[in-house]
């Protein structure tokens, strides 16, 4: 044994960037949210702007979901971040809430 900590699993959990359907989804939620004007976002330079991560294979410890999850953090702060999941082929945003 090697003593290393990644298992399997582990690798699983590695996150990737988004596909370009993935981010035609994002795209198409910010423009409707209003911050593609807000912030004068560019399609062209999204990457760029923006930290966006997805994780296939994401499960929550006990009841609740399982699969991919897209992770967006704004360029301002670690604390500005949106969290979205899929349900079927939509992307839902779950996270800031607009229940607050």
């Amino acid at each position: 044994m090697t003593g290393s900590l990644q298992t399997a699993s582990a690798i699983q959990n590695i996150p990737r960037p988004p596909c370009n359907n993935e981010l035609e989804q994002l795209w198409k939620w910010l423009k409707n949210e209003g911050h593609v004007e807000a912030y004068h976002l560019q399609k062209s330079h999204l990457l760029d702007t923006l930290w966006i991560t997805v994780f296939d294979t994401y499960i929550t410890d006990g009841p609740g979901y399982a699969g991919r999850l897209m992770y967006l953090i704004w360029g301002g702060t670690p604390e500005c971040c949106d969290v979205f999941v899929w349900h079927g082929k939509e992307l839902v945003h779950v996270y800031p809430s607009d229940d607050a």
